[in-house]
């Protein structure tokens, strides 16, 4: 555990980040299948734009995606033997320079060709009669006029990321489970290896699937041209806890983590008795 010590911080920085910029600093409220919005949040009491505000709420989603990255490499790095893993650590870091950058530039083309404001909300009132009301109530901002270009730079760093999780997933699990069998290794190294192993499955995939299900209905939005506001907000919801839901799970499956938290809010106080032998020629003293 003591490997990952940074990758496990980088990975809660940004889950933190992330549930605090779309929980209180930006509130998007999006009205999916089109793909327009409102920010709610205390960014506005800045005047920050409605665009950089999407942008950051956007990368900090990816971040965590590439945090979680950075989390499966860490223990493949340490699974497999050294013939099957990058040992310089110039092109280690030049891998976490590659995946943060993308996390950050990959929803860059969507600013390329922002549509004409005005025209874009007369469209939108043609095309989904129960959002006039709201377009005309609220300052909202359109980020485009056709979502495939959202649909396909979001199926990109999905793929991207994810599809670097499960194959450092899976050459781990097959070192853990199935190479370690002819390795030197003692039983005792090996089991805690695939103890920790599942830990960090467990405390990935979790709160994972807060950002995962609510992903999958805004693409079933977008493509069946679904609209409900209720499912939209409660999706967002459930996103902004995704920090918290991570938190909990780390406490809960790490055995260090849950032993000094419950110590910390329990009534009792764990007293230790040191004690320290000063031997001297006659006797041996102990001092409490």
């Amino acid at each position: 555990m003591y490997n990952m010590r940074i990758t496990m911080l980088n990975t809660h920085v940004w889950s933190t980040i992330s549930d605090l910029v779309i929980g209180t600093l930006t509130i998007p409220y999006l009205f999916f299948p089109a793909i327009a919005g409102t920010p709610l949040g205390f960014f506005n009491y800045f005047e920050i734009s409605p665009f950089i505000q999407t942008y950051i709420a956007t990368c900090c989603i990816a971040e965590v995606g590439s945090s979680i990255v950075l989390l499966f490499e860490n223990r493949y790095f340490y699974a497999v033997s050294e013939k099957y893993r990058i040992n310089n650590p110039i092109y280690r870091n030049l891998f976490t320079i590659i995946n943060c950058s993308i996390a950050f530039l990959f929803i860059i083309p969507l600013y390329f060709n922002i549509p004409d404001q005005i025209l874009s909300k007369f469209l939108i009132i043609i095309s989904y009669e129960c959002l006039s009301n709201v377009i005309n109530t609220h300052q909202i901002t359109i980020l485009t006029m056709d979502p495939k270009i959202v649909g396909i730079l979001f199926i990109f760093i999905t793929v991207f990321l994810f599809g670097q999780c499960i194959f450092f997933f899976v050459y781990s699990a097959i070192s853990l489970y199935i190479s370690s069998k002819n390795t030197i290794l003692s039983e005792r190294t090996k089991y805690l290896q695939r103890k920790y192993f599942i830990s960090v499955c467990i405390q990935i995939s979790v709160p994972m699937l807060l950002v995962v299900l609510p992903v999958y209905y805004f693409t079933f939005s977008i493509i069946m041209d679904y609209y409900n506001q209720d499912l939209n907000n409660l999706s967002f919801m459930i996103i902004s806890m995704h920090g918290f839901v991570s938190t909990i799970t780390t406490i809960f499956i790490y055995d260090h983590y849950r032993n000094y938290t419950f110590n910390l809010f329990s009534c009792r106080k764990d007293r230790r008795t040191s004690i320290i032998s000063l031997k001297t020629i006659g006797e041996t003293t102990f001092v409490r």
